[in-house]
Parts: C-alpha cells; sequence; structure tokens
C-alpha cells in the first residue's frame, strides 16, 4: 500500500499520521496498531485495527438510508 516509500519505517509513520488525522477529524475513536517482527527486531508486518466513532457510524448509516430511499422512490412502480 505505500510502495512509494524507501524505507518501511517512513511509510508506517506516514501511516501512524494519517490515522491521528482522522482520529481529530473525528471519524476514528480508536487505532490499535500491531507490529510483528522477525529475527533481529527487523518489521514484518503491521497490523491496524480501526474503531470508528458513533457519530461517524450514524452518519454512515443515515446515508446510506437516504440512498436506498432514493433508490426505491426513483424506480418504476409496477
Amino acid at each position: 500500500m505505500l510502495n512509494g516509500y524507501g524505507r518501511e519505517r517512513d511509510a508506517v509513520a506516514a501511516l501512524d499520521s494519517a490515522w491521528e488525522e482522522l482520529k481529530t477529524m473525528g471519524t476514528l475513536a480508536v487505532v490499535r496498531k500491531t507490529e510483528q517482527r522477525g529475527s533481529r527486531a527487523k518489521l514484518e508486518d503491521v497490523t491496524y485495527t480501526l474503531f470508528p466513532t458513533r457519530d461517524f457510524v450514524a452518519e454512515q448509516k443515515a446515508a446510506n438510508r437516504r440512498q436506498n430511499d432514493a433508490k426505491v422512490s426513483s424506480s418504476p412502480s409496477r
């Protein structure tokens, strides 16, 4: 996903920064980061678990409901 970076550490730092920005915007409530390390403590993989805020979830559900309602009302009646 972050192939444009020369060092993995820089790519992970950029992603951490992006998650923090989403937290300050009120989209994410919690970000859990799990690092898998290999021999000599070399970083092999990073797994993120993201938890949205309740407000964001409610916003998305409302948007989906509006979209579905618009599809139903615009479809031809039989």
